[in-house]
């Protein structure tokens, strides 16, 4: 018999509010290859602390769909995008590393993208609101929403 850790998702939570914080989100429209569209809402986390001298935006892409067929469309489509075109197009980012939710048969879709960047160099507020959130209004199949900053 193995024994396997019992994992406390209130103290994992509670660890990841620890380094993380919301700091803005928006809602958008998911346009898939072959026409259908579907609609999904992006959590935007700022690290609360520096690593290694920088800071990071976690996106996470969040989709529910209807079912498993249309779901693999999702995550295929998601995983399609390139997001390190951020990284080449805005100088202040130093570095992307993106990831979709393990293959399984959820329908909850999701797709994570980290930007690292220098906060010396310019604000987080200015950079998300006028260098990277238009960029991703540039992604082609991506109808991005209103950009809102979390205001506790």
């Amino acid at each position: 018999m193995e024994i396997f850790d019992v994992i406390n998702l209130d103290e994992e939570l509670q660890e990841l509010f620890k380094k993380e914080e919301i700091f803005a989100m928006l809602d958008f429209k998911l346009i898939i290859t072959d026409g259908e569209s579907f609609s999904g809402f992006c959590v935007i986390l700022k690290s609360k602390n520096k690593e290694s001298g920088l800071r990071y935006f976690s996106l996470i892409f969040i989709v529910d769909s209807p079912d498993n067929i249309k779901a693999g469309k999702i995550k295929s489509t998601l995983q399609n995008f390139d997001f390190e075109i951020l990284k080449n197009n805005i100088p202040e980012l130093k570095k992307e590393i993106s990831f979709a939710n393990p293959e399984s048969t959820s329908r909850h879709c999701y797709y994570e993208v980290y930007l690292y960047f220098d906060e010396s160099l310019i604000s987080p507020e200015k950079l998300l609101a006028d260098k990277i959130y238009q960029e991703l209004k540039k992604i082609r199949g991506l109808e991005i929403g209103d950009l809102i900053f979390w205001k506790e």
